[in-house]
């Protein structure tokens, strides 16, 4: 029997363990070595300079070629690397998590990320590496599958080069939320421009794992012009300027400066926000709150479900109190 009639017999059904860890090896290499470096390089050259290294938030790493390219290219090179052998479903999903872990360990401890911005990242990485890693797979079986890989590091290269010079991302959104209290406009009013501490623990999954909450908003001047500062854990703080207020109807702030925060520098912009008390025929009032941010992260339409989730989490919580607060104050009027 010849040589290539006992290959068409089919690959053994258990590969070595030593196929698995070279996978492995292969994908980190390709990702951080065919991607990132070049990636680097190729903004130290734009850039002329190695400060946005030295930053301590690499917020320039959100973009497709980290993100999307990168991990792609992990998945199909780990899965070309482990062969013709036949692999179980098991295995490849043992792979998928180990380059995303591996990925996940590098990016805490030498790029400093934080942990909020890993947690919202993961399930897009695990998808991507997992397609790349399906299609490694195809390939492996083809003949001329090292050949095709080979060839495409060029376009690898030259995608992930072009990206650095075209424009920085700035995708602007808008999130609009209401809620409506039982009290007319003067009582809600009372709690729109500032409003006291918060004694509710913040409920959402976010903020427990670290993300900082809104607790309570300061404005000793009630007047277009005047600061405002909106408060949150950690001792973080948006500063703001009034610049629009119609007493019992609406306060419109601009954002003067942001927490220095490493979930917020370089991924966010927020720009301006907007409270509307709208009085309702029943005597009750609409609350209507409005953010205007810029997001400077790719892919945008991944990252701006997250931002609007964050947002909308962050107007309810600030409505439900002051619509706490409100009712208790109009209740207690009635009362008398």
């Amino acid at each position: 029997m010849s040589e290539r009639s006992l290959d068409d017999l089919g690959p053994p059904e258990q590969p070595p363990p030593s196929y698995f860890l070279k996978g492995v090896l292969w994908g980190l290499l390709s990702g951080w070595g065919l991607i990132f470096a070049p990636y680097v390089i190729a903004l130290i050259a734009r850039s002329k300079s190695f400060n946005f290294l030295m930053n301590g938030t690499p917020e320039w790493i959100y973009n497709g070629s980290i993100l999307l390219l990168m991990p792609l290219v992990q998945g199909l090179v780990a899965g070309l690397a482990r062969g013709r052998q036949k692999q179980t479903i098991g295995s490849g999903f043992l792979m998928v998590a180990v380059l995303w872990a591996a990925d996940t360990a590098i990016a805490s401890i030498f790029l400093r990320e934080g942990v909020i911005c890993l947690l919202m990242g993961a399930p897009l990485l695990l998808a991507i590496i997992a397609i790349g890693y399906g299609v490694g797979r195809g390939l492996a079986r083809l003949r001329r599958a090292k050949t095709l890989s080979v060839s495409l590091a060029p376009l690898v290269l030259f995608a992930v080069v072009a990206e650095t010079q075209g424009p920085s991302p700035n995708h602007p959104a808008v999130v609009v939320d209401s809620i409506t209290v039982q009290a007319p406009p003067e009582y809600v009013w009372r709690y729109i421009v500032d409003y006291p501490d918060n004694p509710n623990p913040p409920d959402y999954w976010l903020w427990k794992a670290g993300l900082p909450a809104p607790t309570h908003s300061v404005a000793p001047v009630q007047k277009v012009g005047a600061r405002r500062d909106c408060k949150f854990t950690g001792d973080q703080a948006f500063e703001e300027k009034i610049i629009e207020l119609e007493p019992d109807k609406k306060l419109v702030f601009a954002i003067t400066k942001q927490p220095d925060h490493p979930e917020i520098i370089g991924h966010i912009t927020v720009d301006k926000g907007e409270m509307v008390l709208t009085p309702n025929a029943d005597g009750s009032t609409t609350i209507t709150a409005t953010s205007w941010y810029r997001l400077h992260v790719r892919p945008a339409g991944y990252f701006a479900w997250w931002a609007e989730d964050v947002t909308r989490h962050i107007h309810f919580r600030v409505m439900g109190y002051m619509k706490t607060l409100a009712e208790r104050d109009y209740a207690a009027d009635r009362g008398k």
